[in-house]
């Protein structure tokens, strides 16, 4: 059961998508960004030929690794 929050954000990144532009979603850890947005890529990805690529990073991620993995 989708609560009030992830109803929100789903809008919001839908809308986004929609005119091309980038969303950063911030929150504390276990509060499910990852999961809410991974379920609607996933959804989305065949209607709106969505291309996503999941990059997961923590307190020890330094800038260049994540730039090497980019």
């Amino acid at each position: 059961m989708p609560t009030v929050d992830i109803t929100k954000f789903s809008y919001m990144l839908e809308c986004m998508l929609d005119i091309q532009k980038a969303v950063l979603f911030t929150g504390g850890t276990g509060v499910g960004k990852s999961v809410f947005i991974n379920n609607l890529l996933f959804k989305l990805k065949d209607a709106k030929s969505i291309v996503s690529i999941m990059l997961n990073c923590s307190a020890q991620t330094k800038a260049k690794d994540t730039q090497l993995a980019i």
